[in-house]
Formats: structure tokens, sequence, C-alpha cells
């Protein structure tokens, strides 16, 4: 019998070479496959975290200068410790109810320190909003069981009349109705215990003060994120800093100036550029938000990026792994309109 004769040499290293050009193949359609899928997971993810901060920025800005049937010319403090406005973000601050729009122009350390505090992500805008807060309104025969929890300060409002801003601490003191006056007396003085008298079947109604500082600043894991302070039980009247998304990077404003009193916006004018007059002529907020998702493996986002305001982004040689985009919307501040 013939011996059974085994690969030759040459037969051995033609099958390896052909085996590895095989697995190569494979490989390299694995990697592409998976820098794909990443691509378009952090798309997705980039995606969803600009929806959501579009649609926060919108809610809060769209709350802007809602008083609860009244305007701020006829709302009146009951508090002597709301009589004047204070440093940003204390609680006096935060109900300046003339000023139900603000922002500061983004530069090179926080416009705002007294709020942003720390890790303030350069350049970037800060917004302020105010409004009686609608998700916390409550009805009159509620207020005795209320606390400061989500903010100290209530404000009852006469529909289409007047308002009073109060520390829900004496709000005995302000639904309680003033005693009868005897003939030839003397009637109690418009801020006497027993005021605002009233509740729902009146056209009273009772919110709670809202308000928010926006801003962007990197997380304790650094990355960059939308942040908001707002109204609290702590001994400022105003919360800590607490992280809403991650992931914007630039947010720069422009805002809708109505210079007729038509209800039409007739130019836009970045922060930097606002007077202290347009602020109460503002009709629309343009945010404009730089987003970005994952890291990438060989990828690099050296782009400059215009936003509306004329401001340009490059990003930083260290974040140039990161898929970046560009959003922009326009914000109706609704309560203005309904009022013009």
């Amino acid at each position: 019998m013939k011996r059974a004769r085994g690969l030759s040499l040459l037969e051995l290293m033609i099958a390896m070479t052909l085996g590895l050009v095989v697995v190569l193949g494979v490989t390299t359609v694995f990697l592409g496959s998976k820098q794909g899928y990443r691509v378009q997971e952090s798309t997705s993810r980039l995606q969803e975290n600009a929806r959501f901060a579009m649609d926060l920025l919108s809610r809060e800005i769209r709350h802007a200068d809602f008083w609860g049937g009244t305007t701020p010319a006829f709302i009146r403090r009951y508090s002597s410790s709301l009589a004047s406005v204070g440093a940003p973000c204390t609680e006096s601050w935060m109900a300046d109810v003339d000023n139900a729009v603000e922002a500061w122009a983004g530069a090179a350390s926080s416009p705002l320190a007294g709020c942003t505090v720390q890790n303030y992500v350069p350049n970037t805008d800060v917004l302020v909003v105010r409004f009686a807060d609608p998700a916390e309104y409550m009805r009159t025969a509620a207020l005795p069981d209320i606390d400061g929890t989500n903010g100290r300060l209530i404000l009852r409002a006469r529909v289409g009349r007047d308002g009073i801003l109060f520390d829900w601490r004496d709000h005995a003191e302000i639904v309680t109705p003033a005693p009868l006056v005897e003939d030839g007396a003397e009637p109690p003085a418009p801020d006497a215990p027993g005021a605002f008298p009233g509740d729902e079947s009146t056209g009273v109604l009772t919110y709670r003060l809202g308000g928010r500082v926006l801003f962007v600043r990197t997380n304790p894991a650094g990355t960059p994120a939308i942040y908001v302070r707002q109204p609290d039980s702590s001994v400022s009247g105003v919360s800590n800093s607490t992280e809403l998304v991650e992931g914007v990077e630039m947010m720069r404003l422009q805002f809708g100036i109505d210079e007729d009193g038509d209800a039409v916006v007739n130019r836009y004018v970045s922060t930097a550029d606002m007077r202290d007059t347009d602020w109460a002529s503002t009709l629309i907020v343009r945010a404009a938000l730089i987003v970005r998702g994952d890291a990438l493996d060989d990828f690099a986002d050296d782009n400059t990026y215009t936003l509306p305001d004329g401001y340009e982004y490059t990003p930083a040689a260290a974040d140039q792994r990161f898929l970046r985009r560009l959003f922009v919307q326009d914000i109706q501040l609704r309560n203005r309109l309904d009022r013009s």
C-alpha cells in the first residue's frame, strides 16, 4: 500500500495565506460595521439630547411672564424682604417680576458668577425666566397644608386686576377676610392682614412663584450639560445647581424685539447687544445649541460652527473626537403675545 501523503510546505503556506486573507476581510467588515453602529448610536443619542434640551427650554420660556391673570405692574409685595431686588440667585432676586426674561452674554468667565458658581463653560449665555408656576397651582383651601419645599413665595392673583406676593408662612394673614369697619372708623391700611381674601369662586388664583436660571457647566464626569437653579426652601431661597441635559456644549441666544407694539418682531438682537429697555419688548427667544454625542475612533471634528448671533465656535483639540450638531429654534413668549 502507498503511504498517505500530507500537505507540502508550499501548500500549507498557501492555505494559511488564504485563511489570513479571509480573516482580515471578516475583521474589516466587522470593524466597519461596529464603527457605523457607534456613529449611528451616537447620532441617535445626540438628537435625543438635543430634542430634550429644546423641549425643556421651550417649556420654561413659554412660562415666562405668566402671572395668573394679572401683570407685574399690579403685583405688590407683602413682605419687606421683597421690597428691593437682592444679589443674583437670592430669593428677592428671583422675585423680580418686572423682569420676566433676562440673559447674560457668554464670556471667558461667568457673567453671572453668583448663580453659575463653578465649572461654567466659557462663552455660553445664561438665561433667566420668571413666572407664576402653573405646575404649582393650589386651591385657597389647601394653603394651610403647604410648605416651602418648592419655593417659599406665593402669588395670589385676582384675574384681570391685581396680585400679591408673599411668604407662604404668612398665608393666614393674606386670606383671612378683613374685619368689618364700623361707621366712622378708619378703614384698614392696604397692606393690613386680610387685605387679599377670596378664592377660586371669586376669581382669586394662587400659585407658587417659579423661576429658572439656565446655564451650561461641566458635570462631575467632565461632560458639558445644561444646569438649572430655581426657588426652593433653602436659606437663600434658591436651589443648588441641578443637571438637566448632558452633552450641550454651547448655548447662545438671540431675542426678537417688538419695537412698535404691534406684536410683530422687528429685529433680532444678540444677548450682548440687548439694552435694558429691550427685555420688556422681547417676544421671541432664539436658542442655538451645539450638542455633542460620543467620542469616536479615527474621527476629528475641526469644523467652525457659526451660530445665529455671529459667534464662531471651533472645538478644542481634546474634544474633536466627539460627534456634534448645531440646533436652532425660535421660542415664543406666548404670555406676551396673548397680552398684546
